[in-house]
């Protein structure tokens, strides 16, 4: 099965790529890539006159709800709602019910993507068992299920000796750990960002010193047993300061990642107890937003992450202090840092598809992440021209629960291309056959 992708421009950060260049894709690889090809035998030719194709996004912090809670999301519709973003890898998190936790949950989530998955789907283990922070689990067998890295999730290890060793032991599989920096006592109840707005309108708040306590721990930590540790959706620039000097004698043991929201949107959003930004972490001031976008921009933050977090509408219904903490992301996350940052000139282009594809691809140490013959053909097209507006109708994911809910971004995806194969055309999703 020959595809040609003819006429876009070719956006590779990992090879330094930059222009207009069509890619003959054969039997799910890449096959070639040159100025003009044609071939009499190819079976399908995608214009992607004033497109941008890219690398396929991967996102290194995904939840999806199954098992448990398929009404919210199912690997399926999850999956379906990343190739509408562009998303050909996805890496969801194991705060599912069960937990996935041993090594048949990781079998399960693997044995269901294999089925049901339009792209591809790299299983995180739990660091704990059930995410409890009490007692550790057997990463050795989660890895030869099918585990890639390993999470504490929204749920801080905050015993710092059970920390330790879970770094000791996950260096022994060379493996990755995802962590959210999270001092639970001093967050306490908090439902949004502590400040002066968070006191007006009644909330209770959570500093951003909660944040940054957890992630000096876990520097420290890590420098101490050389472990691996990527640092999940920050919100504070002094957490960037200090990975940043834990990076100066051990450049490759620390990475972080950010979420669009937090690079694009402050506090303000709660304004109107709009609950679509009860997010955690919360969102921050202004002059925090501000920062984080320089320490983005300097190189400071590797990853960009939808943290995509599907949730009813009745749990977003309900009085601010009552309502769930969340937001979908996997449909907006380049088309938010598109509108926002690069159209804005706030970032370069390729800082944010580096920060989307080959860069989680090194730190989690897939296979991916690249344009390039004789690597598996993922591969994205994104219409930077076009102006959408993101409504209810428009989501693809089983939840609505989204913070850009009616705003006009640009940059949707129009063709997302898994291992040759096409999961989106046009804008549409190709469901798998059956």
């Amino acid at each position: 099965m020959k595809i040609l992708l003819k006429n876009g421009r070719v956006l590779d950060p990992s090879q330094g790529i930059d222009k207009k260049v069509d890619i003959l894709i054969e039997n799910g690889t890449i096959n070639k890539l040159a100025e003009s090809i044609n071939d009499d035998k190819i079976k399908e030719t995608i214009d992607c006159t004033n497109l941008l194709i890219t690398p396929g996004l991967i996102d290194i912090n995904t939840h999806l709800r199954e098992p448990g809670h398929e009404d919210h999301e199912s690997i399926e519709s999850g999956t379906m709602a990343a190739a509408k973003g562009g998303y050909t890898s996805i890496l969801p998190m194991p705060d599912t019910e069960p937990v996935i936790d041993d090594i048949t949950h990781v079998k399960y989530i693997s044995a269901t993507a294999q089925r049901d998955a339009l792209i591809k789907v790299h299983p995180v283990g739990a660091i704990s068992k059930g995410l409890e922070g009490k007692q550790l689990t057997e990463m050795g067998n989660m890895i030869e299920g099918g585990a890639v890295a390993f999470s504490s999730d929204k749920k801080a290890i905050m015993n710092a000796d059970l920390m330790h060793r879970a770094m000791q032991y996950s260096k022994m599989f060379n493996t990755t750990l995802i962590l959210y920096a999270n001092d639970e006592n001093l967050a306490g109840h908090g439902q949004v960002n502590a400040s002066l707005l968070a006191t007006t309108m009644g909330l209770s708040g959570a500093p951003k010193e909660a944040e940054e306590i957890m992630v000096v721990r876990d520097v420290i930590l890590a420098r101490l047993t050389r472990a691996k540790v990527h640092f999940a959706h920050l919100s504070s620039p002094y957490s960037i300061q200090y990975i940043l000097d834990g990076k100066k004698k051990f450049p490759d043991i620390l990475s972080c990642d950010i979420t669009p929201y937090h690079l694009t949107l402050s506090d303000e959003e709660i304004r109107g107890y709009n609950t679509m930004a009860k997010i955690m972490p919360p969102l921050r001031k202004a002059e925090h937003v501000k920062k984080m976008v320089q320490h983005f921009k300097d190189g400071h933050i590797d990853c960009i992450s939808s943290n995509h977090e599907p949730g009813s509408d009745y749990s977003k219904s309900l009085e601010f202090s009552e309502a769930s903490f969340g937001t979908i992301g996997l449909e907006t996350a380049f088309p938010a840092c598109y509108t926002y940052l690069v159209k804005t000139g706030k970032i370069p282009l390729d800082k944010i598809i580096r920060a989307m594809t080959s860069r989680p691809a090194e730190i989690i140490g897939l296979k991916a992440g690249s344009i390039k013959k004789g690597e598996p053909a993922d591969i994205s097209c994104f219409n930077l021209d076009k102006e959408t507006l993101y409504d209810t109708e428009a989501i693809v994911s089983k939840s609505k629960n989204s913070i850009y809910l009616n705003k006009k971004l640009f940059g949707f995806a129009e063709h997302t291309i898994c291992e040759g194969i096409p999961v989106l055309k046009d804008g549409i999703i190709v469901k798998k056959s059956t």
